[in-house]
């Protein structure tokens, strides 16, 4: 089961360290979060939420802030409402988001030995190979300095909505100058993803069989991951530099 909302989801007059009433103040705190397209719309108020669609995929804009304790994120859904509100137009909202990532200096793009260290989370399961019995998946805890970045982990400096960067083409971008490759995504929950080098977890094996290595790699975290709301999607992805920097999915489980 897919969730779209987040325990740390509160109202816009929660906020305490910015004036709500300012959009000045506000844009800067605005991003967005990925969430499954078809729980999405499940949801009674999908038509009062701003929001644009992608592939299986939607994404839905939110403000954010640092919980007064230090401790979380808090997030508010931006309505049609709030745009009535400040008198903005979506084509506004976009360009302000677009600008906002530009600036963004939260992104963590690491390997998977400095995230084992930032988080401690995925990482045990993935080399508990009891847990993930699978062919090849043994190949994606090597990390060596020669291929330190055939394997890649991204989100943000608090591991809070990272996997928007999943639509973010400068980041898919760097990805790629660093792999020197096409790759793969496994979006492991709304928070992060992982990016493998097809090149790198193809070798000597076929193609549809990795595939199904990944799926069954992230259908086995989905299982294993307690926080259900957490849980992005069972679908991976594929990016493509040579085919004008395409991202799309490939696969679904359920």
């Amino acid at each position: 089961m897919l969730y779209l909302k987040n325990k740390n989801e509160v109202s816009l007059d929660k906020f305490q360290r910015f004036n709500t009433n300012s959009w000045d103040e506000l844009k800067k705190r605005i991003s967005y979060k990925l969430v499954n397209k078809k729980v999405f719309y499940a949801q009674e108020d999908a038509n009062d939420i701003v929001h644009e669609d992608c592939m299986d995929l939607s994404k839905v804009y939110i403000v954010t802030e640092l919980s007064q304790d230090r401790k979380n994120i808090i997030s508010y859904v931006l309505k049609n409402q709030d745009l009535e509100r400040f008198g903005k137009n979506r084509e506004e909202l976009y360009m302000q988001v677009h600008s906002n990532y530009l600036n963004d200096k939260h992104k963590r793009i690491h390997t998977l030995k400095e995230d084992a260290l930032a988080h401690e989370i995925l990482y045990p399961l993935m080399k508990d190979l009891s847990k993930v019995s699978l062919s090849g998946i043994n190949m994606l805890i090597e990390d060596s300095n020669e291929q330190r970045d055939n394997v890649l982990f991204v989100t943000n400096k608090y591991n809070v909505f990272g996997t928007s960067y999943m639509l973010d083409k400068a980041t898919l971008k760097e990805v790629h100058d660093r792999m020197q490759d096409d790759f793969y995504i496994v979006p492991t929950s709304v928070h992060q993803f992982l990016c493998v080098s097809c090149k790198y977890v193809t070798k000597q094996r076929d193609t549809y069989e990795v595939e199904d290595d990944l799926l069954d790699m992230l259908y086995t975290m989905n299982t294993e991951n307690k926080n259900t709301e957490d849980i992005l999607s069972y679908r991976i992805y594929r990016y493509i530099a040579d085919d004008g920097e395409v991202l799309f999915p490939i696969k679904q489980q359920i």
